[in-house]
């Protein structure tokens, strides 16, 4: 896949899992070793009255969730992979959210990328972890994942 071909295409789905095995085809299709990166969580103290959190919401759990518009527990890469941001990160670098890339380094607190779509096109960027909480949540709780 080249970065003309991703350009020029686009894949709706109408629910999350069924982009988790699209996701998981294409990792499949693409040529070399991979990595995968595993998120920490854990619940914000505001949003709970005990102070038992870790007894409460235990990270297995925790790992188990998933919201819309948040990355699973773990997610696996490898240099060539299609990705998309799901956050504003730097409106002046064209970091924004529905930014299409695709995956140029893999290390371990970031990940380098270029832009394969809009006014930056082939620009370098480098995208560190960040914290994601999700927006509305039927949880009694406020998921940090990082």
């Amino acid at each position: 896949m080249t970065p003309i071909y991703l350009k020029e295409r686009a894949t709706l789905t109408p629910k999350n899992e069924m982009v988790q095995e699209l996701n998981d085809t294409i990792i499949k299709m693409i040529p070399g070793e991979g990595r995968t990166y595993f998120s920490l969580n854990n619940v914000c103290k505001a949003s709970v009255n005990t102070n038992d959190e870790d007894l409460l919401y235990p990270p297995k759990f925790l790992s188990s969730l998933r919201f819309p518009g948040i990355p699973n527990h773990d997610i696996h890469l490898k240099v060539g992979t299609p990705v998309m941001l799901l956050r504003n990160l730097n409106q002046s670098e064209v970091l924004c959210n529905g930014t299409r890339l695709i995956v140029t380094h893999l290390s371990n607190w970031s990940t380098s990328k270029n832009i394969i779509f809009g006014k930056n096109t082939s620009s370098r960027a480098t995208i560190p972890r960040i914290i994601m909480s999700p927006n509305d949540s039927k949880w009694p709780l406020k998921l940090n994942r990082r």
